[in-house]
């Protein structure tokens, strides 16, 4: 009786203590975009009468594969009135995943999405938070069209209109370009809050305004390998605490009253000698896409850092020249900085043209290869759809015969064959040993003691006896320590003391029921995540669309930076497989390191570099932009390179100048992957080993619309498409050659993030390469014990790469078209 007195008291505190609170989901994502394989950011809204602060655990729950309950814990300190907090949570993927605003309803929402206010240690849950109104929108969900981009825009929204939907369609794009617009108040305090995000884009807004939490989530993004681009506020102190990330020192600010650079940059004059100043078809009117500009407008002077890439100048009246915009790399991302603040009233309104814009502040090659014949954009859409037959060439040009989707592959083969296959043996050698006692044998000896009418009962009673010892042997067979088996990506930047930041999806098996099974991860640097949830797939990749629900649950601590090195999460195991992930930031077990150069010679890469990595790599690319050698009539005036080498010994120094000068060039034939000799290695333009890299990837006829083939898929060794998801926003978009339609549309769902495009975009030195059988190239633990097994670990490596001996040669035109893929 005392006891049932006490737990009424203990209840009536509690009730007391947390009366009169009460919260609701504000925003989900960003304008409600969210991946259904990436970190959420949800901002909840908590209203309090209490008096004074009041410490709560804010909890989203979901389930994993297996059924268990997950729940993903944030603390919060509530203060009396009305706060906004971020939390952050895993979609779950069993059931089809969350319902969105293509597929279902609020009350769907409620019922799969439950978030709730706890009691500081989650035993009790006080108050349910409302998810009433706000429905996600899931990108790459499409499975007849090509996957979406979403770039995030502090601050005033630039003019994206050529970029909606229902506006014409912008050919030649790998992916749909999604623009998301938030203030600074809707920015993330963690860095997970950025997991879906391509690219953020700084307009207006004062950086000064975010707070300690929301500057590092937003550096930590960056410089792990996201792109930011600063568009340069007249009022300089607003970006001044940028400074240090800017690939520019910027000077002053001045009054400029020409439209140029970004007229030529928006309007070019191409291949189809589309003029400036173009007219319509009804009296020849001239059309202005300036007409509602207003100058004087704003620039700023800068001067570039030495690694610095420069994709535009402004050419001064006094004859100097000085970026308009520049890129470089920070960690292992880009910041892009646009000497114009182009959301600016005087010229935000500008018709058309913004497409050419944006391609060249992120570089993106499709903008070169728009038509058949030059670049085509939106703006030329505007001319050109007057030309039936132009247009109709360009739409067969790109039209999408299916999808190709390249992330399947990186988030399978996580199950323990040896464990499998020693299940079978045994299950195989007693079902053998049985049938041949039970039956026959048994039969036999009892039919010559006279006795065979006893064969039914000694066939039963070994049938006991036979699943009894399956049952110990199997046991037997599969005790031990815990075992493990990966997929895993090391992504670091090999200048500077910058930590590395590894993601790993992977399968434990542990032979022993276990309700609380602890899995850490250990010496986790502070300046980054360490996080371990269930693996997060699209629900495409579930097998079974749902799952049993059971009654354990185990819970995923949302921390911040200062939570200490190590990181623990309690997850229940069942004598089976539990397929989690993980993402950890810290130390690097090694690196690629060295000094590298751009020349001007023909292969203009140089200096020396070391594989201290501690395994040997294969399949090894370094990728760069430099100023473009090719033959003649190749105007662009960058072009990208890739240094191909089948192996790299552990602890070999290369000497870059000789292996490219010694490299063939055949980078789109067949045989791309075979072995090479010696320090041999093959060069070439980036864009001609697309051809290579995109090979087997096309349909044939219009039988794949509706469906998304799973490519690339089930091999433990060297993956073809990782090129193509490392280097996804460098390669061209596949066209459909001759007068088949067999180009595809390439989705990687569940590597978005493993896109390094922007830290060649910046001007830096990128390494890909791959181990196979490796151990997890984390500091992980199940029980305390480092778990056995082994898996494939890809690297990705970023060097700061010395472009002064080129810098000297400021490009002045657009990239020209070049052959297909």
């Amino acid at each position: 009786m005392r006891f049932v007195l006490a737990g009424i008291i203990t209840f009536l505190l509690y009730s007391a203590a947390f009366a009169g609170v009460l919260g609701k989901v504000d925003s989900i994502g960003f304008e409600a975009n969210i991946r259904a394989d990436c970190w959420v950011p949800l901002l909840v809204q908590v209203t309090s009468d209490g008096t004074g602060p009041e410490d709560y655990q804010l909890q989203v729950v979901q389930y994993d594969e297996d059924g268990d309950e997950v729940v993903y814990a944030r603390p919060v300190l509530v203060n009396p009135g009305t706060q906004n907090f971020w939390t952050y949570f895993k979609p779950e993927s069993i059931n089809d995943g969350l319902p969105s605003t293509a597929s279902g309803t609020s009350q769907d929402l409620a019922k799969r999405l439950r978030i709730y206010l706890a009691t500081p240690d989650g035993s009790k849950r006080i108050a349910q938070v409302s998810v009433a109104g706000r429905m996600p929108s899931i990108l790459d969900d499409s499975d007849q069209d090509r996957g979406d981009k979403l770039i995030l825009c502090v601050g005033r929204r630039p003019n994206v209109t050529e970029f909606d939907p229902g506006a014409a369609r912008v050919f030649g794009l790998p992916e749909n370009i999604s623009f998301a617009t938030a203030d600074l108040r809707r920015l993330p305090d963690n860095v997970l809050g950025y997991d879906a995000v391509d690219a953020v884009v700084w307009t207006d807004a004062d950086v000064d305004k975010l707070d300690a939490s929301q500057f590092r989530a937003l550096r930590q993004y960056v410089r792990n390998g996201g792109r930011l681009v600063v568009l340069q506020n007249p009022e300089m102190a607003r970006a001044e605490r940028f400074n240090d990330l800017l690939p520019v020192r910027v000077l002053r600010v001045e009054t400029w009253n020409s439209n140029e650079p970004l007229q030529s940059i928006l309007h070019p004059i191409d291949d189809l000698r589309l003029p400036l100043d173009p007219r319509d078809e009804f009296g020849n009117r001239r059309l202005d896409p300036f007409k509602n500009a207003r100058g004087p407008y704003r620039l700023a002077h800068a001067e570039a850092n030495p690694q610095s890439l420069i994709a535009a100048w402004i050419d001064w009246p006094d004859g100097t020249r000085t970026p308009y915009i520049a890129r470089g790399v920070y960690g292992t991302g880009m910041v892009a900085w646009v000497a114009q603040d182009i959301t600016d009233p005087s010229i935000r309104d500008v018709a058309w043209g913004w497409p050419n814009f944006w391609g060249r502040v992120f570089d993106w090659p499709a903008y070169s290869r728009l038509s058949t014949q030059g670049r085509f954009s939106t703006y030329d859409l505007a001319i050109l759809a007057r030309n039936e037959d132009h247009t109709k060439n360009l739409k067969d040009t790109w039209a999408g015969t299916g999808v190709r989707d390249v992330g399947y592959s990186y988030t399978e083969r996580l199950d323990l064959d040896s464990k499998t296959a020693a299940l079978v043996s045994v299950a195989f050698l007693f079902f053998i040993t049985y049938w041949v006692v039970a039956g026959p044998g048994a039969y036999l000896v009892l039919a010559a003691r006279k006795r065979s009418h006893y064969s039914w009962f000694i066939f039963g009673a070994t049938a006991v006896v036979a699943t009894v010892l399956t049952v110990l042997i199997a046991q037997l067979v599969l005790r031990g320590g815990p075992q493990i088996k990966h997929v895993s990506l090391v992504r670091a930047a090999s200048g500077g003391n910058d930590p590395a930041v590894v993601q790993s999806r992977f399968g434990i098996y542990l032979p022993q029921d276990r309700p609380d099974t602890q899995v850490a991860l250990n010496g986790r640097d502070p300046n980054g995540p360490a996080v371990i949830t269930p693996r997060s797939v699209d629900p495409r990749y579930i097998s079974s669309k749902s799952a049993n629900v059971r009654d354990s649950r185990y819970t995923v601590p949302i921390s911040n930076d200062d939570a200490g090195e190590r990181v623990v999460t309690e997850v229940p195991f069942r004598s089976t497989l539990k397929k989690l992930q993980a993402t950890w930031t810290g130390a690097p077990l090694g690196r690629v390191s060295g000094n590298a150069q751009l020349t001007n010679a023909d292969r203009p890469l140089a200096g020396i570099v070391s594989n201290n990595t501690g395994r040997d790599l294969s399949h090894v690319l370094f990728v760069f932009s430099a100023p473009n050698k090719a033959e003649q009539g190749d105007s662009r005036p960058f072009r990208d390179y890739v240094l191909y080498l089948r192996g790299w010994p552990n602890g070999q120094t290369l000497d870059l100048a000789k292996v490219a000068a010694g490299a063939t060039t055949d980078l789109n034939k067949d045989d791309f992957a075979l072995t090479l000799d010696g320090d041999k290695g093959r060069f070439g333009f980036l864009d001609n080993a697309a051809t290579y890299f995109y090979r087997g990837m096309r349909s044939s006829g219009y039988g794949m619309v509706g469906e998304t083939a799973r490519w690339d898929v089930g091999k433990d060794g060297y993956r073809q498409s990782f090129p193509i998801v490392s280097l996804y926003d460098r390669l061209p978009a596949m066209r459909n050659l001759g007068n088949t339609m067999n180009r595809v549309d390439v989705v990687r769902r569940g590597v978005h993030g493993w896109d390094l495009s922007g830290a060649v975009a910046g001007g830096g030195l990128v390494v890909l390469a791959q181990s196979a059988n490796d151990v997890v190239p984390l500091p992980l633990t199940v029980e305390g014990d480092v778990p056995e097994g082994n898996g494939v670990t890809f690297w990705q490596f970023v060097l700061p790469l010395d472009r002064s001996q080129v810098n000297a040669s400021p490009p002045t035109t657009l990239p020209a078209p070049e052959s297909s893929n």
